[in-house]
């Protein structure tokens, strides 16, 4: 699907998107990395639009590493307190911006794999430095494994896009 081509269609799913509960912002950016539509104010706009789009750019290239068939259809980011998910169709990406819940403080100490590699980075900080930063990768990309099921999953952006 063309974005520019189907501009109602994208309109009345784009304002879904934005109705959703905890949504900040939405936008839009052209193959140029131009943002064509935005929630969001236009520094925030400009910034969101810059850095994400490096960001698919690195993604992209990751992706056709492992894989020269393959492209990169989505993209998500935590952190702390929100999560950006990046949709790409046709060069263009669809931006979302939502506030992540508080977390649950009775959850604090994880379970299995996360459990274990936390008791370890917890006493790795006796040891040396590099250990502990090799620790912490790994926890890391456990903690991005484990907390980003496959979109095809769940309820995705992409089903408002496409």
């Amino acid at each position: 699907m063309f974005l520019v081509e189907q501009g109602e269609e994208v309109e009345a799913q784009m304002k879904r998107i934005e109705a959703t509960k905890g949504v900040i912002g939405t936008l839009v950016v052209d193959p140029d990395g131009v943002p064509i539509r935005s929630t969001l104010d236009q520094s925030m706009t400009l910034q969101y639009a810059g850095q994400l789009r490096q960001l698919v750019i690195l993604a992209r290239s990751a992706v056709r590493d492992i894989d020269p068939q393959n492209d990169l259809s989505a993209l998500r980011v935590r952190s702390k307190s929100n999560e950006i998910i990046v949709v790409t169709e046709n060069n263009y990406l669809v931006i979302g911006i939502q506030k992540l819940p508080e977390p649950d403080v009775s959850m604090s100490r994880e379970v299995g794999v996360l459990g274990v590699l936390q008791h370890h980075l917890l006493s790795a900080k006796r040891k040396r430095k590099k250990d502990r930063k090799v620790l912490k990768w790994v926890k890391i990309y456990f903690c991005c494994y484990l907390s980003f099921p496959p979109l095809n999953n769940q309820a995705s952006w992409s089903n408002y896009v496409t």
